[in-house]
């Protein structure tokens, strides 16, 4: 992995963060290629990824290697704008967590529990 590639990876985490502001943080490491991502309070990461000269994201929430949502833009695609995925991935997660909690509602008012429908 050439020195340029690890200066690249630098440079992309150094914009996103300007982009994000000050309280981001940039992380680079080398794994068969330099990556580099930001994050917040190590609970929000956005993984930069460099191709053809253009920036693509992609967003996941969690905390100490538990990953609560992933989110990229119809799932195949990587989004152009950080913070449009961020609050995306945000009200991406809010929705299936409101739909999951209709859904024990429902189990609890025919006398169920997640763990009994599934047994």
């Amino acid at each position: 992995m050439s020195f340029e590639t690890k200066k690249e990876a630098e440079k992309a985490a150094k914009e996103l963060k300007k982009i994000m502001g000050k309280e981001w943080q940039t992380e680079v490491w080398e794994n068969l290629g330099w990556h580099s991502k930001v994050h917040l309070s190590d609970a929000v990461h956005i993984f930069i990824h460099t191709t053809q000269g253009s920036m693509r994201y992609n967003v996941i929430i969690g905390k100490g290697g538990c990953m609560i949502a992933m989110f990229t833009p119809a799932m195949s695609t990587l989004a152009t704008d950080p913070v449009k995925a961020v609050k995306e991935t945000i009200e991406w997660y809010n929705k299936l967590y409101r739909d999951f909690v209709k859904e024990q509602d429902e189990l609890l008012a025919d006398g169920l529990t997640y763990l009994e429908e599934i047994a």
